[in-house]
């Protein structure tokens, strides 16, 4: 198992909170980051680490339609 940091974004685009995870796999902690991501009450964001690497970073857009 290996320890993930998701770093989530604020309204304000900068990191607001994190959260830090064991996952055996990449496959497996993006899932529980996004899982996590949706339970924020803000959505700008989140970027997740394992270790030096970043894993994905995804960015919240807005429909503008």
């Amino acid at each position: 198992m290996a320890l993930y940091r998701c770093y989530f974004r604020g309204s304000s685009g900068h990191f607001g909170s994190r959260q830090d995870f064991q996952a055996d796999n990449d496959d497996e902690a993006i899932a529980k980051a996004r899982a996590l991501y949706a339970e924020e009450e803000i959505k700008a964001g989140f970027e997740l680490w394992n270790g030096a690497q970043l894993v994905i970073a995804e960015t919240e857009v807005e429909n503008k339609a």
